[in-house]
């Protein structure tokens, strides 16, 4: 079986439900054979198509599909300023739609190419936001009434910006009230507060999540997760930047909440230090 090259590699942007999804499409010099991958950046959409294009591309062209590692590695390298979330997240799309043309060519999906499956099944959660408390058990009852178990739960501060306050409309303020702050001791206060409010009104048997959003000090977020423990939670994503690693001990010193983290990291070699 002859080796595919690359013949094209085209970058497809899409709008789903508002949340823009960049895609590579890596075509090859075999009829019918291509594969897809994500590339998806959404903080910055626009960066990640040029660097596809721009840059990627023309270092691609003709090389063969077989050499995934070898392309990753050399895309990686090709730019003196590497490990970037936009030369990253092009390089990603890349490296998905080699393993998919992988997977075609093996007639599997990748996942058994990877070794197969090791669970039956796997947990699933939702998200309850809201920027009130009214407007939190709303959005929580629906979940609820389409059999979420766990459920991601955060509510913002009233007129500023953050997750669960909308203040952004086509890129404008939507109120005259509404304000491009963030006041930290207020977030954790409320914070903490919806997970009482959660834990009294579901009781034991569901399980919760929040998702701190790197927004506390290092020393705010060890006082808010040593706080939060009493409330039992599935895990606590993101209380610390990557920036601020170091503080993951105390953390753990004090407190026996699971932690989520690793969203922001760059590179599989971003969270070796």
């Amino acid at each position: 079986m002859s080796v595919p090259r690359i013949k094209d590699i085209g970058v497809i942007e899409c709008e789903p439900d508002g949340a823009r999804l960049t895609v590579v499409k890596i075509m090859t010099d075999q009829d019918g054979l291509y594969g897809y991958g994500c590339a998806t950046f959404t903080q910055r959409a626009d960066l990640v198509k040029p660097a596809v294009e721009k840059y990627l591309k023309p270092f691609l062209l003709g090389k063969s599909t077989d050499r995934i590692e070898d392309i990753w590695q050399s895309c990686y390298d090709s730019s003196y300023w590497k490990n970037g979330p936009v030369l990253n997240n092009a390089i990603s799309g890349i490296d998905q739609a080699l393993w998919d043309i992988k997977g075609r060519q093996a007639g599997m999906p990748v996942y058994q190419l990877a070794g197969g499956k090791c669970r039956e099944a796997a947990d699933t959660y939702a998200h309850a936001s809201g920027a009130s408390s009214p407007m939190w058990s709303r959005v929580r009852g629906a979940l609820w009434r389409r059999a979420f178990a766990m459920c991601v739960c955060r509510w913002g501060c009233p007129g500023m910006a953050g997750y669960g306050s909308r203040h952004l409309e086509a890129g404008r303020p939507q109120a005259l009230h509404d304000k491009p702050l963030f006041d930290r001791e207020m977030q954790m206060r409320r914070g903490l507060k919806l997970l009482e409010i959660c834990r009294h009104e579901l009781g034991d048997e569901v399980e919760l999540l929040h998702d701190m959003h790197e927004r506390l000090t290092p020393n705010e977020a060890v006082q808010f997760c040593k706080e939060a423990e009493q409330y039992r939670m599935f895990f606590l994503e993101d209380p610390l930047s990557p920036e601020d690693l170091g503080y993951f001990r105390q953390i753990r010193e004090n407190c026996a909440t699971p932690i989520a983290m690793g969203e922001l990291f760059n590179s599989r070699m971003s969270g070796s230090r």
